[in-house]
């Protein structure tokens, strides 16, 4: 929230990478709340299974590659010209 009260504040709230920045992020929020949490309890309740194992660190490394995303956009900012 307050990402997105300074984009507004600066009036950058129309630059692309702003917005595929907070379309990532809510991608990721979305990915850990609805698929990995679960997935890690269910894990801890039941060890064991490799194939729940292994699909949970593919999740994982799909939360980690979006946040990177998100890490470049900020940092690199495509199409800003300030």
């Amino acid at each position: 929230m307050a990402g997105i009260a300074l984009a507004v504040a600066q009036g950058r709230m129309g630059e692309i990478w702003i917005n595929v920045s907070m379309v990532l992020t809510a991608a990721a929020g979305v990915l850990l709340a609805w698929q990995i949490y679960p997935r890690q309890r269910r894990a801890l309740r039941e060890p064991g299974d490799r194939g729940a194992l292994s699909t949970l660190s593919m999740l994982t490394g799909v939360f980690n590659l979006l946040w990177a995303a998100v890490v470049v956009l900020m940092i690199v900012r495509p199409g800003d010209h300030a």
